[in-house]
């Protein structure tokens, strides 16, 4: 299960919310739990973040949705100068008083976010210091403040993110050692895909035996270096496909993102995304087509705040 959807309209709670250093004594040395749900959001970067059995390593950007009653800690021997904002809550719709957990295409009557997933919403940041600010003073009407903050968090958080939990983790390693092995592996990767990258290469510019690096890649990440890298340049490719708009695009496109041949990217494409590049086009042509007739007036001014 790699979402949560929150039902929409519902009532949101928030029952505390901090910032986390990675230094904090109490954080590194025992196992924490609440009886809410628990909204993680990191800063800063290589924090040693443990949920349940899992090893994770996050970076700026990075965020959890912990169930209630799950186990936490840190796992790395050395602090870092990391650390994270959380807020415990709790969601419950007219009638329910759970969230629903679900893998199946988004609901118009939900705000659904990754169990693990990561952003580039300054946005959620701004918010988050707010939040923690309205918690620590309580001033007036505190509670409807920061419900509403909360959501702004959520509504950023759906719109300016990507799930982790599909792609490259939770990282499974059993040592530090390992996780900053698998941590180099995909900053090089996130870094250099689009670039024609092999085996010689990354072992070159990491000074790591390919074998053992590819071997534990593979183990914490559950997919092949090969396969990442297809995923950060289909990921890629979606978005400049959007904004080209044109069929007649996609080689373009192709050689963008590090594909010599428009047709094995076009395999790959449909590999992941379970249509053809041209088709991809076209539906998101439609969709904007149908969004533009339902808003009428904000597509005759795209400029309005």
């Amino acid at each position: 299960m790699n979402d949560i959807a929150f039902p929409w309209p519902g009532s949101v709670t928030v029952y505390s919310a901090y910032y986390t250093p990675d230094e904090r004594v109490g954080w590194r040395e025992s196992w924490h739990s609440v009886p809410y749900w628990e909204l993680i959001l990191v800063c800063g970067k290589d924090l040693h973040f443990q949920r349940s059995d899992a090893k994770l390593l996050l970076n700026q950007g990075d965020f959890l949705i912990l169930h209630p009653h799950e186990a936490h800690t840190s796992w790395g021997k050395e602090p870092t100068n990391s650390g994270f904002y959380y807020a415990q809550f709790t969601w419950e719709a007219r009638g329910s008083s759970t969230a629903r957990q679900t893998s199946a295409p988004g609901e118009e009557s939900a705000i659904r976010l990754p169990v693990f997933g990561h952003t580039t919403c300054d946005g959620a940041f701004h918010h988050f210091r707010e939040l923690v600010d309205e918690y620590r003073h309580r001033p007036p009407y505190s509670p409807a403040r920061s419900a509403s903050l909360f959501l702004e968090i959520c509504i950023g958080l759906a719109r300016n993110s990507v799930g982790r939990s599909g792609e490259s983790y939770p990282f499974r390693v059993d040592t530090p050692r390992q996780a900053e092995i698998v941590g180099k592996v995909v900053k090089y990767l996130e870094r250099h895909y689009a670039a024609p990258i092999g085996a010689e290469e990354i072992e070159c510019a990491l000074n790591l035996n390919y074998e053992y690096m590819s071997r534990t890649f593979r183990r914490a990440v559950g997919m092949t270096i090969t396969d990442y890298i297809h995923i950060l340049r289909i990921r890629r490719a979606r978005k400049l496909l959007v904004e080209s708009n044109r069929v007649d695009s996609v080689a373009e496109v192709a050689e963008a993102v590090g594909y010599s041949s428009a047709a094995y990217f076009g395999r790959i494409f449909r590999r992941l995304e379970g249509v053809s590049p041209r088709q991809f086009i076209k539906n998101a042509y439609r969709k904007g087509q149908a969004e533009a007739k339902l808003n009428p007036i904000e597509s005759r001014n795209p400029s309005r705040p």
